[in-house]
């Protein structure tokens, strides 16, 4: 009997990898703050500029080399919506590179402003 516990303790074979055992992709401990961060700033642009841009106008934003094209000109409440549904998005599957976080956002603004 003891040889039989063993025998399955020990010389069984593995688990075949699957969703609970592969590696997951972590983020940095700042990613969530970043990503606020950064589509806040982008938010805060949009809304300034606005106030004052005509529609086709190209707001370029800083760090970014993807510019805001206006279609028309958004809310601050819908740019809010659009920066919410992207955080939870974003921090679902993480941006690896903290730089594309912006670009990403402005090309979410841009698709959203098309549409």
């Amino acid at each position: 009997m003891l040889g039989a516990v063993v025998d399955a303790l020990l010389r069984r074979p593995g688990l075949r990898p699957h969703m609970s055992t592969l590696a997951t992709k972590t983020a940095a401990p700042t990613y969530l703050q970043d990503l606020d961060r950064r589509t806040n700033e982008v938010v805060l642009l949009l809304t300034a500029a606005a106030a004052t841009a005509v529609i086709g106008d190209a707001i370029p934003v800083p760090g970014c080399p993807v510019a805001v094209r206006l279609r028309r000109k958004p809310s601050p409440v819908e740019l809010k919506r659009l920066q919410r549904t992207f955080v939870r998005v974003a921090a679902a599957a993480p941006i690896d590179d903290p730089a594309l976080i912006t670009r990403r956002f402005v090309e979410e603004i841009n698709a959203w402003l098309e549409a």
